[in-house]
């Protein structure tokens, strides 16, 4: 085994402050093809390789490892040997023998004594106790999921990024001590098209990011990760496009009983209305009727919820409706009410969910998740303008 010199990578790995000048990086591989018999491991000090014997391996790094940055590695398993980082990247561009986007095995160091578990099938590399590395294969399984609702074809790719969001959002709010967070909030506040697959953050995703940096602040970053992080959110919250009063426009909705009403008229029946717009072919929004159902049915007398679907055909919603009632009030709307309300709101992602006042017919809350509900509804207070 030889340690070459290695160039910084742009890839992301964790740890908290420096570690041993001595790490050590084993395993063993599962589901290993008997042609793949080289293992190759880069990181930031160092490129190492191997020849395999058996489905065991070990590496040691004779280098030192800041836990207050990111610290990654990825391991890859070829038929070929790659004796030093150039020859590896440039086989891994080729994409023959070994591909991006399909065989590096990426990890995070936060160990000086790491033991992994490789799925040479899966590419996944799991680390006994370490949350890191967990959260690690959380996102690249959503990753995947992602991928497989796009190839479906039913979503468009904004509608796609602005739910991926929704559900990475889940997963690293799991990990507020973990410097990936951190690093995943950065790029999706700077370049959210490249790192969340959506031009702009909605209101709700950066009401969710705000309230993460919060709870962030009690879990030992440095305090010059945190002021980066606010910064860009500062920036992005003052140049938000969705910044302003939006009010919701008085479209003619049918309701499945196939009576046709005003939107002011169904408004008018509480003090605020929790609207959530969706459509039979997106299945995130299916998912998640039963939790604002369940929301519906708890939720105060003066606050109502009801449904408004886009279907373009009437069928579709009528014959979910059937199949599957809702306990709450659900509304479709023909095509060019659902330009109205699309264009009236700036709405291009599904689900979409508002707080609306009934009253008024003003906008206070929009682009949420549906996690974010009921925290949001036992904050509201009764409006008294009238606005219709």
């Amino acid at each position: 085994m030889r340690i070459l010199p290695v160039l910084s990578l742009a890839l992301l790995i964790v740890s908290h402050s420096a570690l041993s000048q001595i790490t050590t990086i084993s395993g063993t591989i599962s589901h290993r093809e008997d042609s793949l018999k080289y293992i190759s491991m880069s990181t930031k000090p160092a490129f190492l390789f191997a020849e395999l014997q058996g489905d065991q391996f070990e590496f040691i790094i004779d280098g030192e490892f800041d836990r207050q940055e990111l610290n990654s590695a990825y391991l890859v398993l070829s038929k070929n040997q790659f004796t030093n980082l150039s020859s590896l990247q440039d086989a891994l561009t080729a994409g023959n023998d070994v591909k991006w986007g399909r065989d590096p095995i990426a990890f995070y160091i936060d160990s000086s004594e790491m033991i992994l578990d490789v799925d040479a099938k899966e590419k996944t590399a799991h680390v006994a106790g370490s949350k890191i590395n967990q959260q690690q294969i959380e996102l690249s399984e959503f990753r995947k999921k992602k991928q497989e609702i796009f190839n479906e074809g039913k979503m468009s790719m904004e509608e796609i990024g602005d739910w991926g969001v929704s559900e990475n959002l889940k997963i690293v709010r799991k990990y507020p001590e973990s410097l990936l967070t951190v690093s995943y909030l950065n790029n999706i506040l700077t370049v959210p098209i490249m790192f969340a697959g959506v031009a702009e953050l909605s209101p709700g995703h950066l009401e969710t990011i705000d309230t993460l940096i919060s709870e962030l602040e009690q879990h030992g970053h440095s305090r010059a990760a945190l002021n980066e992080l606010k910064n860009n959110f500062e920036v992005v919250s003052n140049t938000s496009s969705f910044s302003g009063d939006y009010y919701i426009p008085d479209l003619q909705v049918e309701h499945t009983e196939a009576v046709t009403q005003s939107m002011s008229d169904v408004l008018q029946q509480a003090d605020y209305v929790v609207i959530d717009v969706w459509a039979t072919w997106c299945i995130p929004c299916l998912n998640q009727h039963p939790e604002f159902e369940r929301l519906a049915l708890e939720s105060p007398e003066n606050i109502k919820f009801i449904g408004l679907s886009i279907d373009e055909e009437k069928a579709d919603w009528t014959s979910r409706m059937a199949s599957h009632p809702l306990k709450y009030d659900n509304f479709w709307l023909d095509e060019s009410v659902v330009k109205t309300l699309k264009d009236s709101l700036n709405i291009n992602s599904f689900p979409t969910y508002f707080i609306v006042e009934g009253t008024t017919g003003k906008v206070v809350n929009k682009a949420f998740s549906v996690d974010n509900i009921e925290e949001m509804v036992s904050g509201l207070n009764t409006p008294t303008e009238t606005s219709f």
